[in-house]
């Protein structure tokens, strides 16, 4: 597992052309943009066990993700 240290508006870039961005940090909570192509699926980690314990697919229990504007 690779561990890196971000401040607030700084990015990481993923294979892939995938950037996370972290937009804000109030007190343990951080708050994350995700840009990807949008054939890519993004899920949280409990949604993703939700559907594989539920025995449907993940394409199955996805909604398409709501882009929100840029600052």
């Amino acid at each position: 597992m690779l561990v890196l240290s971000r401040k607030l508006r700084e990015s990481i870039v993923v294979a892939g052309g995938i950037r996370i961005t972290v937009t804000s940090i109030t007190g343990q909570n951080v708050r994350l943009a995700i840009q990807a192509p949008q054939e890519v699926t993004i899920l949280r980690e409990e949604l993703l066990g939700r559907a594989n314990a539920a025995g449907r697919g993940v394409e199955a229990s996805v909604e398409p993700a709501v882009s929100e504007p840029t600052p």
